[in-house]
């Protein structure tokens, strides 16, 4: 008695073995019903075929189509009787997006990726000009505090003292103004 096989077809191209269709529907059955309980990596639904079919497909050992002996290696295949693989449901198939739709995806993607740089560079600009203006601002009191150790608090320790925090006030007000600019770029963008 021959069994009803199903050619399957091989996505490029290639020629596939038979398979018995009562193995092909229980394949089709518990693929489908993997898919369905949730989303599966190739080796995740390779694992779970294997726990779910172990004993439900019946391995045929190098038989012939029709159940008799197997052909010798490299003779062809006898593909009569065979049947048509049945579609697969469309909501299983994803689509690929369309050709205009994946270049305006990958633009899309490209500009936003262009638009973080830009952004990171913001940040690292602005923590970059607060260590600056930190450092010399930490600097400027550590030399004020040794001159006013060495002078006791007198004249010299005034006039460095002007000068020190002029330079630590135009290093502050340059920081500001700068970090103001740069916040506004970063609303911006």
């Amino acid at each position: 008695m021959t069994t009803e096989r199903v050619l399957t077809k091989h996505p490029t191209g290639k020629v596939n073995k038979p398979v018995a269709k009562r193995d092909y529907e229980t394949f089709k059955a518990a693929i489908l019903a993997a898919l369905r309980r949730k989303e599966l990596t190739h080796t995740e639904l390779l694992n779970e075929l294997t726990s779910s079919l172990k004993g439900h497909i019946h391995r045929e050992c190098r038989l012939a189509p029709d159940g008799g002996k197997a052909r010798p290696r490299g003779e062809e295949a006898d593909r009569t009787n065979l049947v048509e693989p049945a579609k697969i449901p469309p909501e299983i198939v994803e689509t690929p997006p369309a050709p205009a739709a994946a270049a305006k995806l990958q633009i899309l993607a490209t500009e936003h990726w262009s638009l973080l740089a830009t952004r990171s560079l913001t940040y690292t600009e602005s923590l970059g000009r607060v260590n600056v203006f930190l450092a010399i601002l930490s600097g400027a009191v550590i030399a004020l505090a040794l001159v006013a150790q060495a002078d006791h608090f007198g004249a010299a320790f005034v006039a460095i003292a002007i000068l020190t925090l002029l330079v630590v006030l135009f290093a502050g007000i340059a920081t500001i103004s700068r970090l103001m600019q740069l916040n506004r770029d970063d609303y911006r963008w």
